[in-house]
Formats: structure tokens, C-alpha cells, sequence
């Protein structure tokens, strides 16, 4: 599964960058951006200071990669699933 996982983000990636017909429109606001990034800040200082240890440590530190991923490529791929954008 993390494969799957691997090869879109790639594509979303790759689509970024290269403006071209058949890209992922961006789908997340100036905002959802700003708060995922805070969110991907918080959770990843829980983690490495040591206050959240354990499962859960590594569960915020994934979290937080995934905010920051998103927030970097302005993409959130929940978003597009749903048709969702926080975009104006």
C-alpha cells in the first residue's frame, strides 16, 4: 500500500511542477496551508522532545509529514477524493 502511496505522491509531485494539460489544479488555500504547516510544526515537536513517546509518537511524526507534504505541493489528496477546495 505504501507503494500506491509513493507513486501518486510522485505524480502529484511531478504534475506540480510541470504546468502542463491533465495537472492537479491546487486545492488548498492560503490559510489551510498556513495551519497545516503550524499543525506539521506542533505535531513533529510532540514527537521529537519526547512528550508524545511510542505508537502514538511515530503516528504525529507521520501526521506531520503528511501536513507538511501537503501544505508544500498545495495539494491534499482527501481534497481532491471529495471534491473539496479551500482555494478561492
Amino acid at each position: 500500500m505504501e507503494g500506491v502511496y509513493l507513486c501518486f505522491w510522485i505524480q502529484v509531485v511531478s504534475a506540480t511542477k510541470s504546468n502542463q494539460k491533465g495537472s492537479f489544479p491546487s486545492n488548498l488555500g492560503k490559510t489551510d496551508r498556513m495551519v497545516r504547516l503550524v499543525l506539521a510544526v506542533v505535531l513533529a515537536a510532540l514527537y521529537f522532545t519526547g512528550t508524545v513517546p511510542g505508537t502514538l509518537g511515530i503516528v504525529f511524526l507521520v501526521l506531520a509529514v503528511v501536513f507538511a507534504l501537503t501544505a508544500a505541493v498545495s495539494i491534499c489528496p482527501i481534497y481532491l477524493l471529495v471534491g473539496l477546495s479551500t482555494r478561492s
